[in-house]
Formats: structure tokens, C-alpha cells, sequence
């Protein structure tokens, strides 16, 4: 077993002792990831014959997880030489230093640093901080806005893009949305690729031939899924807090029933008639509660209904389930998704230009 007073899971136990092989950990937020790749490093280091510290590679997100990682590393090592009095672990701790335990980005610039030659940049170049990147990205936003209004081809689109929506300049500004979207695409492999299929599915007349109907269908039935849980959920907690269920008959008729009548009707290909489902939804509201359950208990009985309630809601928002949407929405929201695309080419363009200046 791992050493130290901390008692691991047999799973921790595992990824921190294997060796030898690939080891892949998914664990949710919380659940000591931290404490266990510490673990595993130190074991690492400890045994010399396995690795020295200037040959592991450990990255993070944030440069306060590498810092506690560096930290615990360094704890747990020092715990163990003070247990043995190994020189050798001692020697890994004075190599500590040496080790690549950084963010990603801090080890992609040591690396280019090191290599700028080959690289072909200058030496001197830093990473652009949080607050440097905010502002400079708000300045380009604000040339790429200016030129868009000069550039006949593009002003009419931007004019219907931009009608009665908020563009002050604050936080909530509708044209911040074009330097999310370019953040967004930093995470996509091909930004190209996105662009390419975002354009075909803009110049669409028909949402009925569109891709992207296809996937708001499954994001329908999935969230449909979803409900119809919830809604049993409750039913299961009212049959037992109250006699028979007080709420059953409501829940079952305005909740459950045309919930499981819309995902059949998606999975039967037929979803107009899911869509006009929950365009017309049924529920109403809940009656009161018996006078023998607290205010607390009625109210955890009716959280996941609730929950479902406001996701049924919600999907009244979606395109596809708009039966006028064509019509009404169909051709305006093709041109205003063309001059979204735009902007955010240009943005990236003249914000990558300007770092590199």
C-alpha cells in the first residue's frame, strides 16, 4: 500500500503503485486527483531506479494546482527521507526545482525558449496575463467593429445583427459574444473545419434540411430523458411521504404522460408532434400541499418536477421545436450567423497579429 497516514481507495491505491504502463484517472471534482498524482510522483521519485526528478512531466491548468502540486510532492518527499534517512530521496528533493511541474503553457514556453532557434522566435517573447489578454482583446473587438461598419459588404448584415441588442460597453454587451466564440474555437482542433460547416448550415433556407435540426432532436431527447426521471423521482418521494400520492394524478397528467408521449414520438420519427407537444405543454401549476407535510417536505418532493418543469420549458427556445421558425426567423438568422462568422475571422486574424506584434 502507499505509505503515509492517508488511507487510499483501493482504485487510488492503484493508479498511484502501477507502473510500467499507461494509467488513466477520472474522478469528479473533489475526489483527491491532486492527492493521488502527488502520491503517484513521489512514489516515482522515491524509488530512484524508476525516474529523477528532471525526468517527470507534470501539467496543469492553473499556476495555484501546480504550485500545491510542487508543494505536496515536496512534503511527501521530505516525509520520506526523514522516515529512511535515504540520501537518494534526499538528492530527489534537491532536484525538485529542476522538475517540469508547471501549467501548460509555462512548460510550452520553456520549451520554445530552450529551442528558440529552431522555433524561429524571439527568445524574449512572455505569455500575454489575464488582465493584458482582456484588454487588448476588447481594443481589437473595437477595430474590428469600426472596419465591419466602413465595409459596404458587411455594414447592412451587421445593422440586423445588432438591432435591439445591447452593445454598451459592458460585460453584457451582445458583441462580446465574438470574442467568446473565438475563445470557444481555441479548444477546436480545426477552427477552419467549423467555420466551413458553420457557413453551410447558415446558407440553409430550411431548418427541416438542416444538420443542425438533427442535433437539436437528439438534445431534445435527451433532455426529454432526463424529465421524465425527474418526474418518476418525485412521484416515487410524494407515494411515500403521502397516502396514495397526492400529487400522483397531476404529475402523471401533466407531467410524466406528455413527456413519455414526446420521446416516443422522437423515437418514432415523428417529431412534430413532440414539438407541438411541448410547444402546448399541459402542466399548470401544483395544488396545495396536505397539512400534514412540512413546507421542507413539499418542497423536496417537488424540486425534480420542478427541475423537469423548467427544462420543458426551456426547449420551447430551441429552433426546432418553432414551427414558424422558417418563416418568421429562418432567413434573418442565416444572415446574422454569416456576419457572426465573419467577425470572429476577423477578430482572430487581427488579435493574432497583434500579439505577435
Amino acid at each position: 500500500m502507499a505509505s503515509g497516514s492517508v488511507k487510499w481507495t483501493d482504485s487510488q491505491a492503484l493508479a498511484i503503485e502501477t507502473t510500467g504502463r499507461d494509467v488513466l484517472v477520472t474522478a469528479s471534482a473533489g475526489t483527491g486527483k491532486t492527492a493521488v498524482l502527488s502520491e503517484r510522483c513521489a512514489q516515482l521519485l522515491a524509488d530512484t531506479k524508476l525516474a529523477n526528478a528532471s525526468e517527470i512531466v507534470v501539467l496543469t491548468f492553473t499556476e495555484a494546482a501546480a504550485e500545491e502540486m510542487l508543494s505536496r510532492i515536496a512534503e511527501t518527499l521530505r516525509k520520506k527521507f526523514l522516515d529512511s534517512r535515504d540520501v537518494a530521496i534526499r538528492h530527489q528533493l534537491l532536484l525538485l526545482d529542476a522538475a517540469h511541474i508547471s501549467t501548460i503553457h509555462a512548460f510550452c514556453k520553456r520549451i520554445i525558449t530552450e529551442n528558440f532557434h529552431t522555433a524561429g522566435v524571439d527568445p524574449e517573447f512572455r505569455i500575454i496575463d489575464e488582465d493584458e489578454k482582456a484588454l487588448l482583446k476588447s481594443q481589437i473587438l473595437d477595430e474590428v467593429i469600426e472596419q465591419a461598419w466602413a465595409d459596404d459588404a458587411l455594414s447592412q448584415g451587421l445593422d440586423k445583427l445588432l438591432y435591439r441588442r445591447n452593445v454598451q460597453s459592458t460585460g453584457k454587451s451582445f458583441l462580446t459574444k465574438v470574442i467568446k466564440a473565438s475563445t470557444f474555437l481555441d479548444s477546436v482542433a480545426s477552427a477552419d473545419d467549423f467555420f466551413e460547416r458553420a457557413q453551410i448550415l447558415a446558407e440553409a433556407t430550411s431548418l427541416s434540411v438542416n444538420a443542425l435540426a438533427e442535433k437539436q432532436k437528439l438534445i431534445v431527447l435527451g433532455k426529454l430523458q432526463q424529465c421524465r426521471s425527474q418526474v418518476e423521482y418525485s412521484m416515487v418521494l410524494d407515494a411515500k411521504a403521502t397516502e396514495g400520492g397526492h400529487w400522483a394524478v397531476s404529475l402523471m397528467d401533466g407531467l410524466l404522460t406528455p413527456i413519455c408521449k414526446c420521446i416516443k414520438s422522437i423515437e418514432t420519427d415523428n417529431f412534430e408532434l413532440c414539438a407541438k407537444i411541448i410547444r402546448e405543454f399541459p402542466w399548470k401549476r401544483f395544488s396545495r400541499r396536505p397539512k400534514h407535510l412540512s413546507e421542507d417536505q413539499a418542497k423536496a418532493i417537488k424540486a425534480p418536477a420542478e427541475k423537469a418543469i423548467k427544462t420543458v420549458k426551456k426547449l420551447k427556445d430551441l429552433a426546432v421545436v418553432c414551427d414558424r421558425y422558417d418563416e418568421v426567423i429562418g432567413v434573418s438568422a442565416g444572415l446574422q450567423t454569416k456576419v457572426m462568422i465573419e467577425l470572429v475571422k476577423r477578430f482572430d486574424r487581427k488579435y493574432r497579429q497583434a500579439k505577435k506584434e
